[in-house]
C-alpha cells in the first residue's frame, strides 16, 4: 500500500492510497484538484527516502567540518612556538567553543526530506479559478511512494531578509520587488558579506549570488512571494574561526537544498 498525504490548498486534503502508476500530478486531479487560493510556487513535496539520504549527507557533511575544525587547530598549534603559542592557545579555546556551539546547533537540524520541484514562477504563482485548473498541468507527473507527501500553501504576503541586515525583519510583498529593493529597506551591516548574499526560494531552492552568472545582474532578480534574502557576515581573516564560519556559510546554502535552509540559517545567525 502506497499512502499519500495531501495538505494545504486542495479541494479534498487528506490521506489517500496511490494506485498503481498513479502519479503526483494524477493522484491531486483525482482528489478534485487546487483551490483559487493554491500557491503552486511554494508547495513542499516531502518523501521519505530522500530524506533518509539527505540526512546521511547532513552526517556526512558536520564529520567534515569535525575534522576541517581539528586540522585548522592542528596547523596553528604546529605553526606558533615560544609566547605566540601561549596566547594562541588561549584564543584558539575561545574559538573552539564558539565553533563547538555552532556545530552543536547543526547536529540538532533533521532533513524533512523536500524534493525542489523546480517550478516556473512565472507559471505557478497566478491566483484564481482559472488559474487553478492551469496549476493543476504544472505540478510534475512524479510517481508516488508510500508516505509521500505534499503541502500546498496558500500565496504568502511577504518576502524577509535574514543574516547581517540592520533590519532582520519581513517585509510586504509587492509585483517587481527585486533583491536591491529588500536590501535596501533591510540595511546592510558593517560586517555584511555583501558577495556572498543569496535567496532562499518559496519552493526550496537557492539563488546564490554566484549562480546568478555573468550576464546577469543577482541585485536585479525578481522576488516571489515567500522568498527570503541571506546575507552572511563577513570573514576578514582566515583564522580557525572565520574558516569555519566561510564553511559554514557555504553549506547553508546546500543545507537550503536539502529542504533545512530556514534553520540553518538561525543556526548561522546565533
Amino acid at each position: 500500500n502506497r499512502l499519500v498525504r495531501i495538505e494545504g490548498e486542495v479541494l479534498a486534503p487528506g490521506i489517500y492510497q496511490a494506485q498503481p502508476g498513479e502519479t503526483l500530478q494524477q493522484l491531486v486531479a483525482r482528489v478534485g484538484g487546487l483551490t483559487a487560493q493554491a500557491y503552486l510556487f511554494g508547495a513542499e513535496f516531502t518523501r521519505e527516502t530522500v530524506r533518509q539520504r539527505q540526512q546521511e549527507i547532513l552526517d556526512q557533511l558536520l564529520r567534515r567540518l569535525e575534522a576541517q575544525m581539528q586540522s585548522a587547530s592542528a596547523n596553528l598549534s604546529a605553526n606558533l612556538a615560544g609566547e605566540r603559542a601561549a596566547q594562541a592557545a588561549t584564543l584558539q579555546q575561545q574559538q573552539q567553543a564558539q565553533m563547538k556551539s555552532q556545530i552543536d546547533r547543526l547536529k540538532n537540524l533533521r532533513s524533512k526530506g523536500r524534493v525542489a520541484l523546480e517550478l516556473d514562477p512565472a507559471q505557478t504563482t497566478q491566483m484564481g479559478a482559472a488559474s487553478a485548473t492551469q496549476n493543476l498541468q504544472n505540478i510534475p507527473s512524479l510517481p508516488l511512494e508510500d508516505g509521500d507527501a505534499f503541502l500546498v500553501p496558500s500565496r504568502p504576503a511577504f518576502v524577509a531578509a535574514a543574516g547581517s541586515v540592520n533590519n532582520d525583519n519581513v517585509f510586504v510583498y509587492k509585483p517587481g520587488k527585486t533583491v536591491a529593493d529588500i536590501l535596501k529597506s533591510a540595511g546592510i551591516t558593517e560586517d555584511a558579506d555583501v558577495s556572498e548574499s543569496f535567496v532562499l526560494r518559496a519552493d526550496g531552492s537557492v539563488l546564490s549570488r554566484r549562480g546568478a552568472g555573468f550576464f546577469s545582474s543577482f541585485d536585479s532578480t525578481p522576488l516571489m512571494p515567500g522568498d527570503t534574502v541571506v546575507v552572511p557576515p563577513k570573514v576578514d581573516r582566515e583564522n580557525n574561526y572565520n574558516f569555519v564560519v566561510r564553511s559554514l556559510k557555504d553549506w547553508t546554502q546546500i543545507l537550503g537544498n536539502l529542504g533545512i535552509g530556514a534553520a540553518a540559517i538561525n543556526s548561522l545567525k546565533n
